[in-house]
């Protein structure tokens, strides 16, 4: 509506004065009016054109936003890639020690089956031979040349003087330690070691056993009375280790 409605009032005399019926003459002064006030206004603009214009605007101001906050979004995202392969990698590393570990442990557990076994094996003899009535023990075809050089650490217990005093020259690298046990470094250090059931106290044998057990070490049974065939016996085992 224009806002000053009284502005055509002396036109509106004058045309009453030439003829014009007043209401005549107030119609056409308020669509005088009414034109003069449209005149006045700047570009009249449709609701569906500028709605339109508004909206595209917004998308245009939103569009900066939208790409900036793209690019915080892919920063996080490599961020976060960044801290997953970093945490792969420890996880991988972990299972990589983990499983060397298990492989150490599975083998010392293999290595100390198959020593149980040949001392089961080396028992079994023992038994057997002392349940038949065995004839005195052929020397004769004992193939090794003595005296028989060791490389590695052996120690050995248990057997009687006179035993001890042959088998001592046959075997010089090897330790002989009678029923002594009170030093356990060395059952720790020995690669092997041999035990003569035939001469040694229950004390003496279960404290060496427990020190094998404890170190992980290769327990062996001396299967005959002889010297010369116990040395024989070492000396097989060790040539059996260089294979």
């Amino acid at each position: 509506m224009p806002r000053n409605t009284r502005r055509y009032d002396e036109a509106a005399k004058k045309l009453r004065k030439n003829g014009l019926k007043p209401s005549q003459a107030g119609m056409l002064c308020a669509v005088m009016n009414v034109l003069g006030e449209a005149s006045r206004q700047v570009g009249y603009v449709p609701e569906t054109v500028w709605k339109e214009e508004i909206q595209t605007q917004n998308a245009a101001d939103d569009e900066p936003a939208t790409v900036e906050s793209l690019i915080e979004a892919n920063k996080h995202l490599q961020a976060e890639l960044a801290q997953l392969k970093s945490q792969a990698k420890n996880t991988s590393y972990e299972l990589a020690r983990e499983n060397r570990a298990l492989k150490e442990q599975i083998e010392k557990l293999t290595d100390a089956a198959d020593g149980m076994t040949q001392e089961l094996a080396d028992l079994r003899e023992i038994v057997f031979n002392q349940q038949q009535e065995m004839p005195a023990e052929d020397t004769a075809g004992i193939k090794t040349v003595f005296p028989y050089r060791l490389s590695r650490r052996v120690v050995a217990f248990g057997g009687h003087n006179s035993w001890l005093r042959e088998i001592e020259f046959k075997v010089p690298d090897v330790r002989f330690m009678g029923e002594n046990i009170s030093n356990a470094e060395i059952i720790r250090r020995a690669d092997v070691i041999w035990i003569q059931t035939n001469c040694i106290g229950h004390a003496a044998y279960y404290g060496i056993i427990n020190l094998a057990r404890r170190y992980n070490r290769k327990v062996r049974y001396f299967q005959y009375a002889s010297a010369a065939k116990c040395a024989e016996q070492i000396a097989e085992e060790e040539e059996k280790n260089k294979e």
